[in-house]
This record gives structure tokens, sequence and C-alpha cells, in this order.
């Protein structure tokens, strides 16, 4: 893909079937000795690569509101950037304790997760409201980085942590659910089959709810797992460099996608399609066939 030679896909979330939302970086200044703040929201399809905006934010996570028209970005600092059909508008809370890492739509309402196990909600006015755990709560849980966020309802919220911790929101509380590991989890997933899916460091994966997780055990050691999604009952998770899947309770590599791709990280699901997202490259699968986007004409 042409546009991708000097610049990397930093994040990306499904819009339908044929279309996603990129936030990319460029990687000169991505690498330069001095971090850049910056970002440019895309729109991909087969044939187009659609510049919305540059904007000189350290933009982490993307999502589309309910009406699929709008993407939502988020940037380390609180700020967020909606571009939909009248144009780009700004809001923005203060996450006092530390940089953001995900923004969600979860029911009708975006959630957006970070350090220190921050945690905000989107109101219908367009404010944000923290819904973070109380102070008090253990210090070494609340200095959890919390990198992703899911759910099946605004009442039944995960959030990926470290130190073995998922946390979990009924609508009013949080609960840190410390499942067998002292690893970081990196990725979370809420599955239509009802099964919450956690990946992270060192290859770890569990599975669960509620306040009840089990550790898939894995007879070797894999690099850290980045994305997670269930697709047409099969579980998929990426690390930077491969595309996996669980096969009787074992990760095996997606020998198709990996001959189509050398860099991988987030997974999405959406109208039917699983997305996948790496620096460099973006494939999908339909169910039946492994596809690759290949040079769309930037517009």
């Amino acid at each position: 893909m042409k546009i991708l030679n000097d610049k990397s896909i930093v994040t990306f979330c499904g819009k339908t079937k044929d279309t996603i939302g990129v936030v990319l970086g460029l990687d000169q200044l991505m690498r330069a000795p001095e971090k850049v703040a910056h970002g440019a929201l895309f729109e991909f399809d087969a044939e187009f690569a659609k510049e919305l905006q540059f904007l000189e934010l350290p933009l982490v996570s993307v999502a589309y509101l309910d009406d699929d028209e709008t993407l939502v970005a988020l940037s380390e600092n609180g700020d967020i950037r909606l571009y939909g059909t009248t144009g780009l508008r700004s809001e923005s809370f203060e996450p006092s304790l530390g940089p953001m890492r995900a923004v969600k739509l979860i029911g009708t309402k975006l959630f957006a997760s970070g350090v220190s196990a921050q945690f905000f909600s989107r109101e219908g006015d367009g404010t944000w409201t923290d819904i973070s755990p109380p102070r008090a709560t253990d210090s070494s849980l609340r200095s959890s980085i919390v990198e992703s966020i899911d759910g099946f309802a605004e009442n039944d919220i995960y959030g990926a942590g470290e130190n073995g911790v998922i946390w979990r929101f009924d609508g009013e509380n949080w609960a840190a659910v410390q499942t067998a590991t002292n690893l970081a989890y990196y990725a979370i997933h809420c599955a239509d089959n009802g099964v919450v899916y956690a990946v992270g460091q060192l290859g770890i994966l569990a599975r669960g709810r509620g306040d009840s997780f089990e550790i898939v055990p894995q007879n070797k050691e894999f690099a850290d797992l980045w994305g997670v999604r269930l697709f047409e009952d099969a579980l998929y998770t990426t690390s930077m460099r491969a595309m996996l899947t669980l096969e009787d309770d074992e990760l095996v590599p997606v020998l198709p996608a990996m001959e189509l791709a050398m860099t991988f990280y987030g997974l999405d699901v959406v109208d039917g399609v699983l997305w996948s997202a790496g620096e460099k490259d973006i494939i999908r699968f339909d169910g039946s066939k492994w596809s690759r986007f290949v040079d769309p004409e930037w517009v």
C-alpha cells in the first residue's frame, strides 16, 4: 500500500464490511528523537484512502458513533475530535492521573480508559464524566494501565489491566478481578457468545465473565498479544508479527493471513467481516477468503 510507504497505522476501527477508520502517523516524526504529537485521520476502503483531518494531537484510539457516520478520535491527554457529515467538532476531559489509552462505543455511549485505572463516559450532551474507581482502592491496582475496554452493555463493561487484573463495571461501581497471573492484559473482547476474552503479555489468554476467569494454558511462550476477536465461532488474536487462532485450546498460526501481511496489531469485526490492521498492512476475512487492501488512491 503506497500510502504506507512513509506512514504507519497507529490504530483503527471498523466502520462497515468495506471501510475502516484509521489513525496514521508519519514515520519520520514517530521515529524522531523527540516525540512529536500528531495523527492523521483517514477512512480506507479498497479503492480510496480519504484524508479527514491532520491533528497535532497524540491520538491513541478511534471509534464510530452508532450513526456509523461520525469517527471519534481520542488523544492521550483527553482531547476528543469527532469527524462527521458536519465537519470536525471538539470535546475534552482532563485525565489528571496520566494518559488515556482507548475509546469504545458500548451500547449507545462512548467509554474511555487509561492509566491509573481511569475511566470516563460520554453523556448525551457531549460532556464526559469521570467514572473511575475511588482513589482509596488498593494503590497497586489504581496504578493499572487499562489498554482496552469493551462491554456487553452500559452496565456490563470490562477493562484489560496490568498485574493480571480485569476490571469490571456494573453500571455503578468498578471491581478489580484478579486472574491467576501477574502478566498484563493489552486487549479485551466481549464476544457474541457471552464470553469475555483477554490477551496480553507473553501470549497470556484468559476467558470468562463476571468475577470468574480461567487462563488458557499454552505449551510455549508467545510474543505479546494486542488484538482479540471472536469471528464465526473461532477466536483470533494477534501479535505484532503474527495472526493466531485458538484450536483445541492451542494458539496456532493463521497461515493464509500471514501470507498476505507481515504486520499485525488490532482486530475488529463489522458486518460479517474480520478486519486486521498492523503498521503497514490491512487485511480482512469474510469467512471464506482473506484479502488485502492494495494501493487505494489518496483523496
